[in-house]
């Protein structure tokens, strides 16, 4: 036991010891696999360094020609890749070598060798190398102009891209270039436009300057100031006014309240007259004082009174006195006394007091709770208190009593508590204590409201609150009164001045208000007050004006002589009117010499006050000297000491004036200036500053344009200020007419006609100017703002919906440039701007006849892509698909080197007329011909097929949902798929070929081969589905089922290569044209030439139930011809749905016509062995050969973002360009034809190719092959049952094309579309046997007997 137990952990041991062994070596070879990887790589950028150095290659990374072509994404981060992902690239981008036809020179790549384990390591360096400097990218760039060719094909398997979508690539480039050609157009305009403006600027700009010369505002106003600064030197400024007006004044108030003054009355009756004028001065202003008085009492006393009741109604209102928990008594009182003081304000006709005091009556009587079930009581209440504050209705004191009676009988009837409980004794004493503060509180101090007891006196409740409310009243009036009389003294002090000021105006005739002195002592009061008063204590500034004013209210003769003094006196005062009226002249002057209304009237004034100012200087210096009191008696003695002291020096010196003389020059100057001002129209129009500032701003603003040259910001100020003017300028025409019809003077009259015509002029002018500036110009600039944006916004996309955007814009931008050319056309200068937007509009048509045309092939680039187009787009007039019928397109198409052949006659379509006589018979013979043709060829091919010189390739495998199509039931009552179908038909046509050439009953001597390119996925699920039907009859040995994945690389819109993960680029999918470059890649294409056949049918679609394979016809008459390359054609009328889908995309008559040239195949080929071995060598040569770019959609993209599904282009052949279009390609020449069939017998597909060819319905296929075996069925005469919607399906083994069925169903009527007889399992009609000739018999029988003899004696041995 013990040596079992030892031994097995000797065994443990030792098989783990083996396990770390052998992990050991896995991770050391693995190791040393990795290390002989990176060992290439490691020498690789010391072998490219050294190709850098010796100018082979350019300074880079690894992938040099990839980068120079664009593609340098492909091999972005290669130095980031370990070993593994570099290998997985490099073998993409071999095949990619091979598949383009690069490297060429290179052994391995033309061996096809392009894995990394079939490269020694030598190979796999120079392959790396040739990599780098040797592979391009720029594959697209060559199919993109192949695609140009191909796209005039007019060959065209209707479940694949039209031709035409090869050229889409390279017909957005026109446009692009046209786009940009229009650009370059709008900018050549705009500028153009633009200077047109400027010109047209500058020109309206210099008119309305030279119309503006004659109204020049600012020279007025500059002369005005210059002549108010002349006035000033000769002392007619406010400052000199103010100076004489000073000295004026003291001198005149010295002389009118002085004793002895010269204005003081001599008289005592004067004198005592002039002093009853100030007391009734005095006494109006003592009325004025009393009238605030009373105004102002009134005023407090209502305030506090609203103090008082304010304070009450808050007591009464007052939440805590009523509190359930509240006295009764005291919510009684409280509103006892708020209906009391209601009854009392009422009385008093206190309004706003009583609104107050009702609004608490309504707001605490509710509160009170009356004896229940007294409903009439309660009634009464609630209508008299609502009653309250409204007037006569109103009954406060009636209430009060009500409210009394109904309540005190729930009031306690003495002082003493009532008894209590004890639970309720303290609850009691609370609330008693808690009332009696607050009621307290709200009492004047001193005066409790409420005492210790529980009962309430109500009437002192209602005195406490009512007192304390009189005392704040009384508190609030005593401070107001002591403001009133702050009040009063401001009123007083300004009440004399106001007063004066009034008289004053009324006597100056000024005022509406007050009387002006009737006397000329009560004139000489007033002037006297007034000087004392209001002009004394006024501001400096003031002096002159007030002086003007008071003196000019009196009169000179009158006045003085009331005075009653002599003529020194009236000398005196006259002097001093003169100067006050130089001063008033000085004022005004200062303060209104201006533009303006009185300008013409006060220059007046300034040209006679400046002549008579010599004499006003004097007679002001006089009146001063008059006017000023004697020498004091004590000063007379000191000046005559003075006096006598200098006597013997000289005379005494005479009083110095207070005004110096005038310069008379400056006088002059000043008047000339005047004189040149009234001549001026400016002046004499008068207008009013408003007016006068709008000229002038007028005039800067124009100035401003002139000199902002291209300063926008500055020019656009001036524009604005410009338009304010402009619609302000109409009331200066209207003055100036009526200035015309008043102004008497014709040398003024004159001049202001001058500057109306100069108005008008410029008027117009700056509207012309306002008119471009304002609408022309920014509508201009916009529209070409807009044009610009327009054109620049144009982006040739890939999208219908951003092609007919662009159309859209174009016809916005066609319009914007006509509106600028309109705009502009009555402007000078506008004829090379409008060349310019004339090449424009013509740039907009061409390009927009190139988008509708490019339009069209982006819809058709979005339907490949499964799309659902923006739009249908606006088509051309005209652009209607025309369909041609077979013999119009074979005439149309005889000079591209292919042939047109009719398999079959063509019946005459119902309602042709009738042909001339003979012409019946001539037809007869015709379909005879025809029928004759058909039965040779199809005795020509079933001998190329009994002799199996004839190879069917069927292009199939595609997967949907994992499951091979091909292999899917096709809808048929016998629930066949199509590749049954197909194979079935195959055996059909051998034993048909079989018994036309060796007679009936003959079997298959040489089995055709039947080739199926499939997608690499589906190749074993299709085996499998073959092994397990017994491949429907055919030796295993004829089937080949090869990978035929596409090999071309995919590339994005951009055209370049595009990876799906780190290290795989995105392939495109497999195309028909590209099947013998998948049978070269499979090996199989040098068996095919090498197995002795004349040629090869192929059939490009998987799902087509009514394919006929190995078709004798069709095979026998393109071996009759010596055809290198045919394909089954269809007239386009049977295939109407098919263009009709098409039709919407359709954008140009030209596009239309070149659908209308198509002639539809239906995916049936015929190629002979020879244009093979052609095709083979030329692949071998140029493998991207006839390859096209078509729209591919969901191509994976590495990212960002990772895995993202784009749109691009796939590199794809179709086998109708190898019918078409090889002609030229080809080593030597091949006949080419394109057969006619007809469709509805030869093409049904079960699901299409979306997006390019869908069926009707998913059952479509199958009711078109049920229907044609139906007619099969009647030609053979059979019937069916349901005339009406029957159908029958027919086997292919029973029937291949409709022939042999008259011995099945002749005469029957079939029920159902299964029967058993049709689907071959009745017995065959029995061989007829063949006897040979009487006179042979005898021969036969003894060479019978003598074998039979041989065979006896053999035995016997």
């Amino acid at each position: 036991m013990v040596a079992a137990t030892e031994l097995g952990a000797v065994g443990a041991f030792a098989y783990a010891a083996w396990q770390v062994a052998g992990g050991w070596y896995r991770h050391k070879a693995g190791g040393r696999k990795r290390a002989q990887r990176a060992e290439v790589f490691e020498a690789l950028p010391a072998a490219l360094k050294q190709a850098t150095e010796q100018g082979v290659r350019k300074a880079g990374d690894f992938g040099r020609a990839l980068a120079d072509s664009g593609n340098g994404g492909v091999v972005a981060g290669w130095e980031r890749l370990p070993p593994d992902a570099r290998i997985a690239l490099v073998e993409e981008l071999l095949a990619l070598a091979a598949a383009t036809g690069q490297l060429g020179h290179m052994k391995a790549v033309r061996q096809g060798r392009t894995k990394w384990a079939q490269l020694s390591d030598v190979e796999r360096l120079e392959l790396l190398c040739a990599l780098d400097g040797g592979l391009r990218g720029d594959v697209g760039a060559a199919a993109k102009a192949e695609g140009a060719t191909l796209a005039q094909s007019w060959l065209w398997q209707v479940t694949e891209p039209v031709p035409l979508l090869a050229e889409e690539p390279v017909r957005g480039e026109p446009a692009a270039a046209q786009a940009g050609a229009l650009c370059k157009a709008v900018d050549a305009a705009d500028g153009a436009v633009k200077d047109v403006l400027d010109g047209a600027r500058k020109a309206q700009l210099a008119g309305l300057q030279a119309a503006l010369g004659p109204i020049n505002v600012a020279a007025a106003a500059k002369s005005i100031d210059t002549l108010k600064a002349a006035c000033g030197e000769l002392g007619l400024s406010r400052a000199s006014a103010d100076k004489a007006g000073g000295a004026l004044l003291r001198a005149l108030l010295g002389a009118a309240l002085a004793a002895d003054g010269a204005l003081r009355p001599a008289s005592v009756v004067a004198q005592a007259a002039q002093a009853e004028a100030d007391k009734a001065l005095a006494a109006e202003v003592e009325g004025v004082v009393a009238t605030a008085r009373e105004a102002k009492t009134a005023a407090i006393e209502a305030a506090a009174r609203g103090v008082e009741v304010s304070h009450i109604v808050s007591v009464a209102t007052g939440a805590s006195q009523w509190s359930a928990s509240a006295p009764l008594a005291l919510k009684l009182a409280l509103a006892e006394l708020v209906l009391a003081q209601l009854a009392g304000a009422e009385a008093k006709g206190e309004g706003v007091v009583a609104g107050d005091l009702a609004a608490a009556a309504k707001k605490v009587v509710p509160l009170l709770p009356l004896p229940a079930g007294d409903e009439e009581l309660a009634a009464k209440v609630k209508d008299m208190t609502a009653a309250l504050g409204g007037g006569e209705g109103s009954t406060p004191a009636e209430l009060a009593q009500l409210l009394a009676a109904a309540l005190e009988g729930q009031l306690p009837t003495d002082s003493r508590e009532p008894a209590a409980t004890p639970e309720h004794a303290v609850v009691r004493q609370v609330v008693s204590a808690i009332f009696t503060r607050v009621a307290t509180a709200h009492a004047r101090p001193g005066a409790p409201l409420l005492g210790a007891s529980w009962a309430i006196d109500r009437a002192e409740v209602g005195a406490a609150v009512a007192g304390e409310g009189a005392r704040r009243a009384a508190l609030h009036r005593t401070s107001a009164l002591e403001a009133m009389a702050k009040e009063l003294e401001a009123v007083r002090a300004n009440a004399l001045p106001e007063l004066l000021r009034a008289k004053l105006a009324a006597l100056l005739g000024e005022g509406e208000e007050g009387e002006a002195a009737a006397t000329s002592l009560g004139r000489l009061a007033l002037v006297t007050a007034f000087l004392r008063e209001v002009a004394l204590p006024g501001p400096d500034a003031a002096l002159g004006g007030a002086v003007s004013r008071a003196l000019s209210a009196l009169s000179a003769d009158e006045d003085v002589n009331a005075l009653g003094a002599g003529g020194a006196q009236a000398q005196a005062v006259a002097g001093a009117r003169a100067l006050a009226a130089q001063a008033a002249l000085a004022s005004d002057v200062a303060a209104r010499l201006e533009l303006g209304p009185g300008a013409v009237a006060l220059l007046g004034r300034i040209d006679a006050g400046l002549e008579a100012l010599p004499a006003t200087t004097d007679a002001a210096n006089a009146a001063i000297r008059a006017l000023a009191p004697p020498p004091a008696p004590a000063a007379a003695a000191a000046e005559g000491e003075e006096g006598a002291e200098g006597e013997g020096e000289g005379e005494a010196k005479p009083v110095e004036d207070a005004f110096p003389a005038p310069d008379a020059a400056k006088v002059a100057a000043a008047r000339a200036l005047v004189s040149a001002l009234l001549g001026d129209g400016v002046v004499l129009l008068e207008l009013g500053q408003a007016d006068a500032r709008r000229l002038a701003v007028l005039r800067d603003a124009v100035e401003g344009c002139v000199g902002a040259g291209s300063d926008g910001v500055v020019l656009n100020r001036h524009v604005t200020a410009l338009k304010e003017v402009a619609g302000q300028l109409g009331g200066i025409l209207a003055a100036l007419d009526a200035k015309i019809a008043e102004t008497s003077d014709e040398v003024r009259a004159g001049k202001l006609r001058a500057m109306r015509e100069a108005a008008v002029s410029a008027g117009a002018k700056l509207q012309e100017f306002l008119g471009l500036e304002g609408s022309t110009r920014p509508g201009v600039l916009g529209d070409l703002t807009a044009l610009r944006d327009l054109a620049y916004g144009i982006k040739v996309e890939r999208k219908s919906a951003g092609l007919e955007s662009c159309l859209i814009r174009l016809e916005s931008a066609k319009g914007k440039a006509a509106s600028v050319m309109a705009a502009i056309s009555r402007l000078p200068g506008a004829e090379d701007a409008a060349s310019e937007l004339m090449v424009a509009e013509e740039g907009c048509e061409r390009l927009g006849a190139q988008l509708r045309a490019y339009a069209g092939y982006v819809r058709l680039r979005e339907v490949a892509l499964g799309a659902q187009p923006a739009s249908a787009g606006t088509a051309e007039e005209g652009a209607d698909i025309e369909l041609l019928p077979g013999d119009e397109l074979a005439a149309v198409h005889e000079d591209s080197g292919v042939s047109f052949i009719d398999l079959y006659a063509t019946p005459a379509k119902e309602g042709e007329e009738e042909e001339e006589e003979g012409g019946k018979e001539g037809e007869d013979d015709e379909d005879e011909e025809i029928e004759t043709k058909t039965e040779e060829w199809r005795g020509a091919g079933h001998k190329a097929i009994a002799r199996g010189r004839v190879a069917v390739v069927l292009l199939a495998g595609a997967l949907e949902d994992g499951v091979v199509r091909a292999t899917q039931d096709a809808g048929l009552p016998s629930t066949k798929s199509p590749l049954q179908l197909f194979a079935e038909r195959l055996v059909a046509s051998q034993r048909l070929a079989a018994e036309g050439v060796a007679g009936p009953g003959a079997g298959v001597a040489t089995p055709l081969d039947w080739y199926i390119a499939a997608a690499a996925a589906s190749v074993a699920p299709l085996k499998a589905f073959l092994q397990d039907n017994a491949f429907f009859g055919l030796s295993p040995g004829q089937v080949h089922v090869f990978a035929a994945d596409g090999h071309l690389p995919a590339l994005s819109e951009d055209l370049q290569l595009v990876l799906e993960g780190p290290a795989k680029l995105a392939r495109s999918p497999r195309s028909s044209g590209d099947v013998w470059s998948a049978l070269r890649a499979a090996g199989l294409m040098r068996r095919l030439l090498a197995s002795g056949v004349a040629g090869v049918e192929v059939h490009a679609l998987e799902d087509n139930l009514a394919a006929r394979p190995a078709d004798p016809v069709f095979i026998g008459a393109c071996v009759d011809r010596g055809l290198g390359a045919a394909a089954k054609v269809a007239d386009p009328e049977a295939l109407l749905p098919v263009y009709e889908a098409y039709a919407p995309l359709v954008a140009t008559r030209d596009m239309a016509a070149a659908f209308g040239r198509l002639v539809p195949a239906l995916g049936t080929y015929w190629f002979s062995a020879p244009f093979l071995r052609d095709v083979d060598a030329l692949l071998a040569e140029r493998p991207l050969a006839l390859c096209r770019l078509t729209p591919l959609a969901g191509i994976t993209q590495r990212g960002p973002p990772a895995g993202a599904k784009v749109a691009g282009y796939a590199l794809s052949r179709a086998l109708t360009d190898w019918v078409a279009h090889s002609g030229e390609l080809l080593e030597h020449e091949h006949a080419r034809a394109a057969v006619f069939v007809a469709a509805d017998e030869e093409f049904a597909p079960v699901w299409g190719a979306p997006p390019f060819f869908t069926p009707d319905t998913p059952g479509a296929a199958a009711e078109q092959l049920l229907l044609l075996h139906s007619e099969w069925v009647a030609a053979a005469g059979g019937a069916l049952a349901d005339e009406e919607e029957g159908a029958v399906e027919v086997a292919p083994c029973v029937s291949y094309a409709g022939e042999g069925l008259e011995a099945l169903c002749e005469g029957r009527v079939f029920e159902d579309s299964y029967d058993l007889d049709l689907q071959g399992y009745a017995p065959r009609p029995a061989a007829k046997v063949v006897l040979p000739s009487p006179a042979l018999l005898g021969p036969l029988a003894l060479a019978w007997v003598g074998l039979a003899v041989a065979r006896l004696a053999a035995g016997k041995k």
